[in-house]
């Protein structure tokens, strides 16, 4: 074979290969039916940094007897900042209500970052014999999605606003599980527990809109106010203030479209879908919806 053939060869060979790969990466090929055999990226990875946590107003009582029963809870009482607070952490039984909406709008502000966690399930080992053979066998994910806590972290305002609705809310529990106060007689009736919160959380694609993956966790409050913050040394330089808040929770859900459907009943806009916003209008926005699995922030 003359080199001017060995090259034609080799020529086709690698024409041949090149065609195959083509028809390997046709865009349109299934890969649930077919096997990408040269493995060369046939799709647009998930590429995102964009995400969304929201924190639902408890419906925390504070009423005259509480507030009176407090020294703190009667110093916010008296100042718009307090005020602000109070209403953030009562679902409408404080007045004056500063506060508009399901969610704690102040912490979906300031909150920096959010842990996602594994599904697990449980496994149980049987029929063990003699030499240690056995056979283990699938158990439930209960144990994975429930009664566990996430450490959340917030950047502080000058005016430590976020400490002090922590503290708040930390004070309410601590309150009534001493017999202080006393939750409002709806409440007591109908078993809620009124300090507890949901937390929702979106992960969106680059657009800030499109829903990739979304969180809720249930049955959510704070367990520490974070005064170790505020720790101090000779010397440091002044830096931003972030503060570890630690939330209990009770149950964890993931992917469930009913997830979406709770979340759109809290937005508390019935007719939304003729009053969605353009979220890149403003940087302010009142209110918050999903449609069509995209987030659409309302004017």
């Amino acid at each position: 074979m003359t080199k001017g053939t060995e090259f034609r060869s080799m020529s086709r060979d690698f024409e041949d290969l090149i065609k195959n790969v083509q028809e390997e990466v046709n865009p349109e090929k299934n890969p649930y039916v077919y096997f990408n055999r040269f493995r060369v990226p046939t799709y647009d990875p998930f590429l995102s940094n964009i995400a969304y946590i929201f924190f639902t107003r408890p419906d925390c009582n504070f009423d005259q007897d509480n507030i009176s029963a407090s020294n703190y809870f009667s110093s916010l009482s008296t100042t718009s900042f307090g005020q602000s607070i109070l209403s953030s952490l009562s679902s409408g039984n404080y007045s004056p209500n500063q506060v508009t909406g399901s969610f704690i709008k102040i912490l979906s502000n300031s909150v920096t970052n959010f842990e996602t966690k594994d599904t697990s399930l449980a496994t149980d080992s049987l029929h063990e014999n003699f030499v240690g053979y056995k056979l283990t066998l699938p158990s439930t994910y209960v144990e994975s999605i429930s009664a566990d806590t996430i450490t959340l972290n917030f950047l502080e305002y000058e005016d430590l606003r976020v400490t002090n609705l922590i503290k708040a809310w930390v004070e309410y529990i601590n309150g009534v599980k001493r017999g202080y106060f006393t939750a409002a007689d709806y409440n007591i009736s109908q078993k809620i527990i009124d300090y507890s919160s949901s937390i929702y959380f979106f992960l969106c694609a680059p657009d800030g809109h499109s829903i990739r993956f979304f969180t809720k966790l249930t049955g959510c409050f704070p367990i520490n106010i974070p005064y170790s913050a505020f720790s101090w040394e000779i010397g440091n330089a002044p830096d931003d203030k972030k503060l570890s808040v630690t939330f209990q929770y009770q149950i964890k859900e993931d992917l469930d479209i009913e997830i979406i459907n709770d979340f759109n009943k809290l937005s508390a806009n019935e007719d939304a879908g003729e009053t969605l916003g353009d979220a890149y209008k403003d940087s302010w926005a009142s209110n918050v919806y999903v449609r069509d699995g995209k987030l659409q922030f309302l004017e």
